[in-house]
């Protein structure tokens, strides 16, 4: 009893229960400050503590370990009664638990604060898993797509808040853009962070569980999009867009010469020799340094040569406060295609010639499959693509297939000069295999 009279003493909260016994609204309202603070309870141990101020709170008192505590549930009118005698029900249960409230709570407030965010466990990820146990190629692409998509639609949110329905409006919105693959993948990288933070106990499930590919299994279904001659034409020569030639012939030149994205978004004048330009083995996907022929159609996309520098040098990153310049990224080229092919697929479907979209690497096998059909021979091709054949003969074949080459990279410049002018089709001389 003295310990009760104590703590009233304490918080000021010398009071009796409401006349019925059980606390309402009403009962609450009409509940007016005095001099000094003062308490009202209801029959199920619900307080209201009123201040001198007028400011309500709702509380409660329990003995935990011998002694009693008082704990503050919320305020009144921000917090509802429905919802005090919510908290109380759950404070009552941890009491009977054996669980102290006070404690639980300030565990849960500092679990809170030291609980990682999305961009703070990114950086976990990347630096403790994906760099120590990935390839480098592999780890940039993780790292290119959790600091992309993934960070800006999640980065200031609790790593541990992040809930299945959030992975799938995600994936929903990448797949959505027309970028079906690149929502694979980005389940992908999402689900291996998941994964790496369930082993290092931040987690205790991943919320990418039982989530499918949105872009289907890319294993089973092989990419097989490339453009037709009428598609070839309308999209060269669709320039009702914002996109600048900054983008413009990166694109063409991916077309023209077959080669990925990212080597001829890198491009250097040091790399070119005449009709060749060599991409360094730095710069290959397979590390293996590339000749790729020059037609007259590439080196006009290219424009006037220079002794130096990026061919598609970026205007937003280098050259900044003595920063070395920098090429055009990959990305921004496939972003400005995305926003190309918006509005060149609309004006398709008014003309009555539905197409569907593409990326940046669907112009390279569109270039290997319109060779295909000009009859250049599948290992002509595989070098122009600077494939690894595989077997023992690859290994002692050192031929680099240079004349091959140019003559399939000058057939196809005279195929696309004939789906770009009719006139010109006796130009066009399919190759024998």
């Amino acid at each position: 009893m003295l310990a009760r009279i104590f703590a009233n003493k304490k918080w000021g909260l010398m009071g009796r229960k409401s006349a019925t016994g059980k606390m309402t609204d009403l009962y609450i309202q009409k509940l007016k400050p005095m001099d000094k603070a003062y308490t009202r309870a209801d029959a199920n141990g619900l307080y209201v503590r009123v201040l001198p101020t007028g400011k309500k709170t709702f509380m409660t008192v329990s003995t935990f370990d011998g002694r009693r505590r008082w704990y503050k549930i919320g305020s009144y009118p921000e917090l509802s009664l429905e919802k005090a005698n919510e908290k109380l029900r759950e404070i009552q249960s941890l009491v009977e638990q054996g669980v102290d409230p006070l404690e639980d709570r300030l565990e849960k407030k500092a679990e809170s604060i030291t609980a990682p965010t999305v961009s703070e466990f990114i950086q976990t990820y990347l630096k403790h898993h994906a760099y120590k146990t990935k390839s480098e190629r592999s780890a940039n692409e993780d790292k290119r797509i959790l600091e992309g998509d993934v960070e800006k639609a999640w980065g200031k949110r609790k790593l541990k808040n992040i809930k299945r329905p959030d992975v799938v409006q995600l994936l929903d919105d990448i797949a959505g853009r027309g970028a079906p693959i690149m929502a694979n993948r980005t389940l992908a990288a999402v689900r291996k962070m998941f994964n790496v933070a369930v082993k290092r106990g931040v987690l205790e499930a991943s919320p990418c569980q039982l989530i499918d590919p949105p872009g289907g299994n890319e294993r089973s279904r092989r990419k097989e999009r490339f453009l037709s001659d009428d598609e070839i034409k309308s999209f060269l020569t669709f320039s009702d867009t914002g996109i600048t030639e900054t983008f413009n012939r990166p694109l063409k030149l991916i077309l023209i010469t077959a080669q990925r994205p990212g080597e001829v978004a890198g491009m250097r004048w040091e790399e070119i020799d005449g009709d060749w330009w060599t991409i360094p083995s730095e710069r290959t996907k397979n590390g293996i340094a590339h000749r790729v022929y020059l037609s007259a159609m590439a080196k006009e996309v290219l424009g006037t040569p220079k002794a130096k520098g990026y061919v598609f040098p970026s205007r937003v990153r280098g050259d900044h406060a003595g920063v070395k310049k920098a090429p055009i990224h990959v990305n921004a080229v496939a972003q400005a295609l995305r926003k190309k092919i918006d509005k060149w697929i609309e004006l398709r479907k008014k003309d009555g010639k539905p197409s569907e979209t593409f990326t940046p690497h669907d112009l390279r096998r569109t270039a290997a499959s319109h060779m295909g059909m000009l009859k250049v021979s599948e290992r002509t091709i595989s070098r122009i693509l600077n494939h690894v054949d595989g077997g023992v003969t690859s290994i002692y074949n050192r031929y680099e297939y240079d004349d091959e080459k140019r003559l399939a990279l000058e057939v196809w410049s005279r195929k696309i000069d004939n789906i770009l002018n009719p006139q010109t089709k006796d130009n066009v001389i399919a190759m024998t295999r």
